[in-house]
């Protein structure tokens, strides 16, 4: 054997050695595997357990969406239901003042008119503010795009402020820089919405000087004409940490301005969103001291003719006009046959939808004013009984809830449009003669807003004919419904408050007392209803006997039993049965037709 060459024997060593390092390294491999396959599991659990946080974050996120969608429902229900309860007594308020103004008066007397005038305006446009905000979060502003005159809008906005400025010793100064005259599409309530809320905030803090309008033009993309508006004033100014607030919702400058002025500080946030959602944009600058200047930018399109006004009523009445009047509640169907006897209609009533039906049958009326909100069967479900039947005159609708989707509702069933509460005479003579005077058509979007108030002039291309149908209406009517009365709790609230009842009818005592005995005669039956559902098993029962009862006595002026209603309606309203306020119920009652029969053998 070569020297050179290993042994057997080294040759072994060598071998035992590699079979050694072999062996350490499959021990160091299996431990790497081991260690592998236990974070691949540990990884796997990590996993599941994030797939599970997800399903569970998701399913909170989704139950999240649906609270907050079910919460913004809840604010527009409760919105709606403001607006019922505010208009309403809104309605007697206005109305009284109304027919209370055509009444002899004293210089002092007429002033103080004019101040309740005023306050009853505000109240409306806090009201009207509230709801519009509600329509422009839920994205239910709506704009038309009719034919309408840029200096008949500028104009119409400088009217509306004229008074108010003459009063204050205010200039008006107008700055028109337009080719006359100028015509354009657009939505004449939006843009005179934004225009006023702009004057109306000027004058509202100008003490001294003149409040200036300034239209400018120019032409945009397509022949489209851009439109610039400015609203000025020389007023107390805006201190520069206000300006970056200044469109926020339910914000002033300062913490005192509402207290001193008034106001929701909604109006610059609603003229800046209705500006938008047009395609402009709006913007403020202000000097302290000095006075505010906003300016807004819109675009149009330009139009070749306006549309034919609306001839107005001038010269006409509803004299012998056939009226279906649809109400459940006795009281109501009073007011309302009273208020459409003084304008010369023949009345016929019923109580609910049935009846409503079944009056048509018989003989077709030439309009028919439906109540919406009714027991059973309620007012549109009778208003497509009534179109099955083949009846074509107008339906109109009355009603305080005049939300986005109560007028849909009601262009759906086939009526012609929606009478909103708070209204005055003139509102009710218009909304009439407007149904009258047209052939029945497709019920569309545009007839189905509140119907506005009776313009006083006519317009120099109408005059009316000496053969309308339609002679001069009565100078006064009824248009209460329900007294305002105190926001009090129901054992501080009056048994019977007289001097609210006498003032919602315009002082006629001989006609509360006919209004109180027909509530005499059917408080029984309604306050049984009332205790019926309170020992039943449904609150959706209660709400609606409590609202008949409430709408009841607040007619009449029986305050306590309206706030007790009120509180079984609302109870009923949110899934609460109150049968533990049947006692509370029972003497409230009982002291009420004690009270009301009092004022009744007075005479």
């Amino acid at each position: 054997m070569s020297p050179e060459q290993p042994d057997a024997v080294t040759l072994g060593r060598r071998l035992v050695r590699e079979k050694q390092r072999i062996a350490v390294l499959e021990r160091v491999i299996e431990d790497k595997t081991r260690e592998l396959f236990l974070a691949n599991e540990t990884l796997q659990q990590q996993n599941q357990t994030l797939e599970q946080l997800v399903e569970l974050r998701t399913l909170e996120l989704r139950d999240a969406l649906c609270n907050a969608q079910a919460a913004s429902q809840a604010k527009s229900d409760f919105l709606a239901q403001m607006s019922h309860e505010l208009r309403t007594p809104l309605h007697g308020l206005a109305g009284t003042i109304d027919v209370l103004g055509r009444t002899t008066l004293s210089e002092r007397q007429r002033e103080l008119i004019g101040l309740c005038q005023q306050s009853s305006s505000r109240l409306l446009r806090v009201i009207g503010d509230v709801l519009d905000w509600s329509r422009i979060e839920s994205g239910k502003l709506e704009f038309e795009s009719k034919p309408l005159c840029v200096q008949d809008q500028v104009m119409a906005a400088i009217q509306s402020v004229a008074a108010a400025a003459s009063q204050k010793g205010l200039a008006l100064r107008v700055d028109m820089a337009v080719v006359p005259p100028l015509l354009i599409l657009g939505d004449t309530h939006r843009l005179g919405q934004v225009l006023g809320n702009l004057l109306s905030n000027a004058l509202k803090f100008t003490a001294k000087g003149e409040i200036g309008v300034v239209v400018r033009q120019a032409t945009g993309k397509d022949g489209a004409v851009c439109i610039e508006w400015s609203v000025s004033d020389t007023g107390c100014g805006i201190p520069p940490a206000a300006l970056k607030r200044m469109f926020q919702p339910f914000s002033q400058a300062e913490a005192a301005t509402t207290r001193k002025f008034g106001g929701t500080g909604l109006g610059l946030s609603i003229a800046k969103r209705i500006v938008e959602a047009a395609g402009g944009a709006i913007h403020v600058t202000s000097d302290v001291g000095v006075g505010t200047t906003f300016t807004f930018t819109t675009t149009h399109k330009v139009a070749t003719k306006l549309e034919v006004p609306e001839s107005t009523l001038v010269g006409v009445s509803l004299h012998g006009v056939r009226v279906l009047l649809v109400d459940d509640h006795p009281v109501n169907r009073t007011l309302g046959d009273t208020m459409l006897q003084e304008l010369g209609c023949t009345v016929s009533m019923a109580e609910d939808g049935p009846q409503a039906i079944a009056s048509v049958k018989a003989q077709a009326p030439d309009i028919v004013l439906m109540d919406c909100h009714m027991p059973g069967m309620t007012g549109l479900q009778a208003t497509r009984k009534i179109r099955q039947l083949g009846y074509k005159g107008p339906i109109l609708a009355v009603s305080a809830d005049v939300s986005p989707d109560n007028r849909e509702a009601v262009l759906q069933v086939g009526m012609q449009g929606l009478l909103g509460k708070p209204f005055r005479q003139t509102d009710l003579v218009k909304a009439m003669v407007r149904q009258l005077g047209a052939v029945p058509a497709p019920a569309s979007k545009a007839n189905a807003d509140v119907l506005p108030e009776l313009a006083t002039q006519t317009p120099a291309n109408a005059s009316p004919t000496a053969t309308s149908p339609l002679p001069t209406p009565a100078t006064s009517s009824l248009a209460a419904t329900t007294p305002l009365s105190p926001v009090t709790s129901v054992v501080d609230a009056p048994l019977f408050d007289e001097e609210a009842a006498l003032e919602a009818v315009g002082g006629k005592r001989d006609f509360v007392v006919r209004l109180c005995r027909v509530f005499l005669e059917h408080l029984p039956a309604s306050v049984e209803a009332v205790r019926a559902a309170l020992g039943g098993a449904d609150p959706h029962v209660q709400q609606k006997a409590a609202h008949a009862v409430k709408g009841a006595a607040a007619s009449v002026g029986a305050q306590r039993l309206r706030q007790l209603a009120g509180a079984l309606e609302d109870a009923g309203k949110a899934g609460q049965l109150e049968p533990s306020r049947r006692t509370e119920l029972d003497e409230v009652v009982a002291a009420t037709d004690s009270a009301v029969r009092a004022f009744v053998s007075r005479g």
